[in-house]
């Protein structure tokens, strides 16, 4: 018992140290596998601590599980553009599983299981650039909603293959997805235009007009319902789904992803390495020691952002794998 108290608070005096509960951010790392470096990753997924996915190019999804790269190969060699999925429950034990869905160029639409791959039912020949999910899978509304040059599509069966398309207009190509419910998706597009969905098959569709013609490229949304939209030279919107307001940021350049784990910690990351963080009052510049594009980026808690980006650079700002080191003597202390 001695020896777990003195373990114990060791292992709190480190989860401390690791920022979990300070807005100190630790510094940007590089963390890539290797031998991507001809790769471009555009997507990511992180679910919980110590395990991400990655979409890339050439058809390959980049799994991570803390201290180990795995590189599943789908059955097309087409470039991914986007990564999402579900963690669940098998047969009502306690090991996780996880359903993936993959899009990507002329239309690709995958999906992944303990069962390997499968094909989804192309509901388009052109690029999908974004795909994405409302935590809350309950029904009404769609489990997945992909975006890309053709229109929306919606795929309303947790693992099943249910694709179809419920909106397009001629010559927009739709960026970006995010929502606060599955009756209630944004997506952006060219000319400073979002796009609100509603409906329990996402069947309505209006545009806001923001101030500007810039394109959007990316959504995300805290638990409050508070959006924050990103885009060409340096765009940066806030808002609540139809009003929005521009913020002052310290870039001119695209940003491509927007992420947060609440509205006083909000990355957003583009071109030529940039990163900025909200700290809930200005958008900062950090340092990520790249000058690579930064396409993707996603986290499982403020002291575990993953960022992604061309030639197979991931970066990390925590750290995550010390963290899972210490819990797994934990549980072994336990006895678990």
């Amino acid at each position: 018992m001695i020896l777990l108290r003195a373990f114990l608070a060791v292992f709190s005096a480190a989860v401390m140290s690791c920022g979990i509960t300070s807005n100190t951010q630790a510094a940007w790392k590089a963390v890539s596998p290797p031998g991507y470096s001809g790769s471009t990753f555009t997507g990511i997924w992180q679910p919980q601590p110590g395990l991400r996915f990655i979409s890339s190019s050439n058809g390959v999804i980049i799994q991570n599980n803390g201290t180990k790269w795995t590189a599943l190969q789908s059955p097309t060699n087409q470039n991914l553009t986007g990564v999402w999925g579900q963690v669940y429950q098998n047969n009502g034990t306690s090991a996780a599983k996880v359903n993936l869905y993959a899009v990507g160029s002329q239309g690709a639409m995958l999906h992944y299981n303990a069962s390997g791959w499968q094909w989804q039912n192309n509901a388009t020949v052109l690029k999908l650039n974004s795909v994405w999910g409302p935590a809350n899978q309950s029904p009404p509304g769609p489990a997945v909603v992909a975006a890309g040059q053709d229109g929306i599509f919606v795929n309303n069966l947790m693992g099943q293959n249910n694709w179809h398309q419920v909106f397009d207009i001629n010559g927009v190509n739709f960026q970006g997805l995010s929502g606060n419910s599955p009756q209630n998706v944004l997506a952006g597009s060219g000319g400073g235009i979002l796009w609100s969905g509603s409906g329990n098959q996402l069947g309505s569709w209006v545009p806001f007009f923001t101030n500007g013609n810039q394109d959007i490229t990316a959504i995300w949304n805290d638990d409050t319902g508070a959006y924050y939209a990103v885009g060409s030279s340096g765009l940066v919107l806030h808002g609540n789904g139809s009003t929005w307001q521009n913020m002052s940021t310290p870039t001119n350049r695209t940003l491509r992803a927007v992420w947060g784990t609440s509205a006083s910690n909000v990355y957003a990351v583009g071109d030529q390495g940039t990163i900025l963080r909200f700290n809930g009052t200005a958008w900062n510049l950090e340092t990520s020691n790249t000058t690579q594009d930064l396409l993707a980026v996603c986290g499982s808690s403020a002291s575990d952002v993953t960022v992604v980006g061309a030639s197979g650079t991931v970066l990390n700002n925590g750290n995550a794998l010390n963290h899972a080191t210490l819990s797994a003597a934990l549980a072994i202390l336990l006895g678990q």
